[in-house]
């Protein structure tokens, strides 16, 4: 009787550390931005706005549902002229110069149908006094180091999985000429010369110009376990050479950082938690389940000592996944 009940408990245990991952769906639409975002501040020759539209179950979807205007005055559009772009998203350059000093309202009134109610972006943005098009762009450096766990996306049926990795920060310190810039430059990481692109779940939407974490900064990992084949890897393990890139929108401008030197392998330097297990107890064997709850686990062990039973010793620990 004490085994059925054991056998019971393991099976809704199971069903709810899993069910997260199992429920897992993208939305019914994509969410759109522009660019500057709000609470940006951008030289007043600005040469374009980047629109990126909503994009799935969307009604009426085009430049025609854009309102640009000064924020004093929300009901009086300025005129724009909008360029589509072979990604889909738009540049919208204003038929008259903007006025530095100024605050202005992008707004995208298209909806999101199905019923979710979902309107379009929204934003504010400063203008402040011209500045000249930046003809560099800054310095790249590596800000830090560790082994550890890591959400990223995954096609294994959940949205994102934990892995266990080696990640290394890096962030552009900008030129003075590209200062004035850093709200409007639209920036891409190239390592090995190709672009670099990672996420935490297959359903985020990073805006336009930025990368999983955010302006100006990104974040490489290799993947030194994980109990999830279909997670993202990563980077291969060794030497990568990282550059950061900017474009300006409307313009031909593209700067480039300096080339930096990144070497990606999942020994420990010694640090706390970056032994590779995570923070977790048992070696990390629980690094990495997909849609797994630390407690449902801990539970489960927790029932099966109550019960006098013993774990059975097939249990183990999968090998290191490398890219």
């Amino acid at each position: 009787m004490r085994r059925i009940l054991f056998l019971a408990a393991i099976s809704s245990l199971v069903a709810a550390a899993h069910s997260d991952a199992d429920a897992c769906s993208p939305p019914q639409c994509w969410p759109g931005f522009f660019a500057p975002g709000t609470d940006a501040t951008v030289p007043a020759n600005l040469p374009a706005l980047r629109w990126r539209p909503m994009s799935g179950a969307v009604t009426a979807s085009d430049p025609a549902k854009v309102i640009l205007a000064r924020a004093a005055a929300p009901s009086t559009p300025l005129p724009f002229t909008a360029t589509q772009l072979q990604d889909g998203t738009y540049h919208l350059v204003p038929s008259q110069p903007l006025t530095p000093g100024t605050a202005y309202v992008l707004t995208d009134q298209s909806m999101c149908g199905g019923g979710s109610g979902t309107a379009g972006p929204s934003v504010m943005f400063q203008t402040a006094a011209t500045a000249p098009l930046p003809t560099s762009l800054g310095t790249l450096a590596q800000v830090s180091t560790r082994v550890g766990p890591l959400q990223v996306s995954t096609a294994g049926g959940s949205c994102s999985s934990e892995v266990e990795a080696r990640q290394v920060g890096i962030e552009l310190q900008l030129a003075s000429d590209a200062s004035p810039w850093r709200d409007a430059l639209h920036f891409e990481t190239l390592v090995d010369g190709q672009p670099w692109r990672a996420s935490q779940s297959i359903t985020d939407a990073i805006p336009p110009g930025a990368s999983w974490r955010g302006r100006g900064v990104d974040l490489l990992y290799l993947v030194c376990k994980s109990d999830d084949p279909a997670a993202s890897q990563g980077l291969a393990a060794g030497p990568h050479e990282v550059v950061m890139r900017a474009t300006l929108p409307g313009s031909t401008t593209v700067v480039q950082s300096n080339p930096l030197s990144v070497t990606l392998d999942c020994a420990s330097d010694g640090k706390p938690g970056d032994d590779g297990s995570g923070g977790g107890g048992g070696g990390g064997c629980d690094a990495g389940r997909p849609g797994s709850g630390s407690s449902s686990w801990l539970l489960l062990g927790s029932l099966a000592a109550a019960l006098g039973l013993r774990r059975r010793s097939s249990a183990r620990c999968s090998s290191p996944a490398r890219s």
